[in-house]
């Protein structure tokens, strides 16, 4: 109970090569508006306190077009955190080079529109003028002393063998005239990637992955950058790491465009339960919802692991199945991410949640009279929830 859920991985996986990488200052920023720079610090304090210098919150990467991007650069680099290391985002023209020099980083992404839809639609080029731009930016990348990632946008829209694939074998070989290594990040950009292998490409993320890795591109330099536009968010970011892909990037609070990215709260869950000695200190995600809030992302009550509700039940036969056991209606503990389980009163809690609020036998006479208050009080037309305030205050006054 107080370890993250077990995920037994398949055989010949290396668990402890397994990486999550961060993009809540990119993609997630650019959703809504620019955060604060001290809400902004605060987010990557949490991102450090959760990789607690394992090194498995690898990197995060940071736009570098605004003023308020490059202090936040220079905020992260004075907090003296060793993790996550801070990489650049640029798009696919060599004027944006200059800006990763002057901000002396040692990684950069490069938007690399990888569909038709994209190519032509959104640039407005054949695929060979694509082909070109990206292999003399990359070239120019490593030759400017600079670690290049390509991000494959719009993959699962893709020509595999018309376009990636190839793209993929020119890169390498690339990479291995100039002794660089050149990583390539998956972009589910429409969120339509699914988890089975039964799917067909280039949809199939383990498929996808399996494709990459046939080819030739190792596992730790394929990264996995999803979204949830239809739901499968996580699990494609799960069956991109079992098929191979090392790194899973993502976002704190999950915030991103439209339905948002790869939740990292999830991911860093995960992972723990794919490798129980990954070393992160779950307990920092206790810390992320005032700091999201505070950045101006709202948190669900609904969020999973970090949100209001996420450990908090109503359900009389739900409270009373944890007055015996919290096994028996949590998946874990929720101190392990710096949470408390915790239950609201309503017409359907019955005498088991009055006896989880005050800590007694739910057969305790003054249990049985609260509940019954409580019950008749419904029974009069309320509709709002019990505090656990009120029913110590009811508790009071029957034991009076």
């Amino acid at each position: 109970m107080g370890a993250a859920p077990r995920l037994i991985a398949p055989g010949g996986l290396d668990a402890a090569a397994l990486r999550i990488t961060d993009t809540t200052f990119r993609d997630g920023q650019q959703a809504g508006e620019p955060f604060p720079l001290d809400a902004a610090v605060a987010l990557h304090g949490v991102l450090a306190r959760l990789d607690a210098g394992s090194g498995r919150i690898a990197q995060t990467e940071l736009f570098l077009y605004a003023e308020r991007d490059r202090r936040l650069l220079e905020a992260i680099r004075e907090s003296g955190a060793a993790w996550p290391e801070p990489t650049a985002w640029i798009r696919a023209d060599p004027r944006d080079l200059g800006l990763v020099r002057a901000a002396g980083v040692a990684e950069t992404g490069i938007l690399s529109s990888a569909s038709d839809h994209h190519i032509y639609g959104k640039l407005g080029w054949t695929r060979r003028e694509a082909f070109e731009r990206y292999v003399e930016l990359v070239r120019a990348v490593i030759d400017a002393g600079i670690r290049p990632r390509v991000h494959l946008e719009d993959v699962t829209r893709a020509d595999l063998d018309g376009f990636v694939l190839p793209l993929a074998n020119a890169l390498a070989e690339l990479g291995r005239e100039r002794g660089v290594a050149v990583k390539l990040r998956l972009c589910d950009t429409l969120g339509l990637g699914l988890p089975w292998r039964e799917a067909a490409l280039p949809r199939s993320v383990p498929r996808l992955v399996e494709a990459l890795r046939s080819a030739g591109v190792a596992g730790e330099q394929l990264e996995w950058h999803g979204h949830d536009d239809l739901g499968k968010v996580h699990a494609n970011a799960t069956a991109a790491w079992l098929a191979g892909c090392a790194a899973v990037n993502g976002t704190l609070g999950g915030i991103g465009e439209r339905t948002g990215n790869e939740p990292i709260e999830l991911a860093a869950v995960e992972l723990a339960g794919i490798d129980p000695a990954c070393g992160l200190r779950l307990a920092a995600l206790g810390d992320l919802p005032p700091a999201l809030e505070a950045a101006g992302a709202t948190v669900s009550p609904r969020r999973p692991v970090i949100g209001a509700d996420a450990f908090l039940t109503r359900a009389g036969v739900h409270i009373d199945g944890l007055l015996k056991d919290p096994e028996i209606y949590l998946p874990f503990d929720p101190a392990l991410v710096g949470r408390i389980a915790d239950v609201a009163l309503n017409d359907r809690s019955g005498a088991a949640g009055v006896a989880w609020v005050l800590g007694r036998d739910k057969r305790d006479p003054v249990v049985e009279a609260v509940a019954a208050r409580i019950a008749a009080s419904y029974a009069e037309g309320r509709t709002t929830d019990v505090s656990p305030a009120e029913v110590r205050e009811l508790a009071a006054g029957i034991a009076a």
